[in-house]
């Protein structure tokens, strides 16, 4: 569902994040949580046969979610209460935190 009021504080993680208060980054946090929760879900997925694609889903969505300094700084604060599996949090690693912002940028000058 397109929210149009997280759409601009998402916005302002991406551009600033220093600057975001705390209900924005509680709003940030659950959305962060909730991708987490599909993260959980693909992978039950794949663990149980139902769907083998589903890792390829998420390596397309750790990019998307995580591909900005401020979820990345968020991933190593909540990584260690999150029992995913390690390659997740070794794709995230490997991001730049400019990921996100250069994907935008080639969207808006194409």
């Amino acid at each position: 569902m397109y929210d149009p009021e997280f759409s601009n504080v998402y916005a302002k993680m991406l551009e600033d994040s220093d600057s975001l208060s705390t209900s924005e980054m509680l709003q940030i946090n659950n959305r962060l949580l909730s991708v987490t929760d599909l993260f959980y879900r693909e992978c039950y997925l794949v663990r149980r046969g139902v769907f083998p694609d589903c890792e390829a889903m998420i390596r397309a969505y750790i990019p998307v979610f995580f591909g900005n300094e401020y979820a990345q700084k968020w991933w190593k604060v909540s990584k260690s209460n999150l029992s995913l599996p390690e390659w997740i949090d070794q794709e995230i690693s490997r991001l730049d935190p400019e990921t996100e912002m250069r994907t935008i940028e080639s969207i808006r000058q194409n």
